[in-house]
């Protein structure tokens, strides 16, 4: 759902992002991980120490409460050249982009993960095919009150018949 209406947000906010796949729409795949990177749908996932850590030269004892910035991970600079920017080419094959973490990663990565790519990348790949000019009824539409989920309350479009 937040996938979905960030990519839109995101596509129609960026025209020569957008006509790259109106363009090459097989592009979708990869567009799918720019943009849960570059709007990650839950930004501030939380987790539990289940042992004493060391971090930044400091002991995090077991049981420590943690809230991880999941959303700031992925706008690093040292990682993401122009972190800012959208550019649905990031993760071509062909580029050494490193992974974004919006599914977390290793025992807590997101099993539906897979499914998310995929139902991401069929509607992008057939929205740009079928209806890539549609315009957005709010530029700046409102977003949720949650600390746990990142995305619009609603994305009001028009598509043209």
């Amino acid at each position: 759902m937040n996938l979905v209406a960030t990519g839109l947000l995101a596509l129609a906010r960026n025209p020569v992002q957008r006509e790259i796949l109106c363009t090459e729409p097989e592009l979708s795949r990869i567009a799918v991980g720019e943009f849960l990177r570059f709007d990650t749908p839950v930004p501030f996932p939380t987790r539990v120490a289940m042992e004493d850590v060391e971090f930044a030269d400091r002991t995090l004892p077991r049981g420590t409460g943690l809230i991880l910035l999941i959303g700031s991970a992925n706008r690093d600079p040292e990682a993401f050249p122009n972190p800012d920017v959208l550019d649905v080419t990031r993760f071509a094959a062909d580029r050494k982009t490193p992974r974004h973490l919006a599914f977390s990663h290793r025992p807590h990565f997101c099993v539906g993960a897979p499914l998310a790519r995929l139902q991401g990348e069929v509607l992008f790949t057939e929205l740009m095919r079928r209806v890539p000019d549609f315009d957005l009824l709010d530029d700046a539409p409102p977003y949720r009150l949650s600390v746990s989920m990142r995305g619009p309350l609603s994305l009001p479009v028009r598509m043209p018949a």
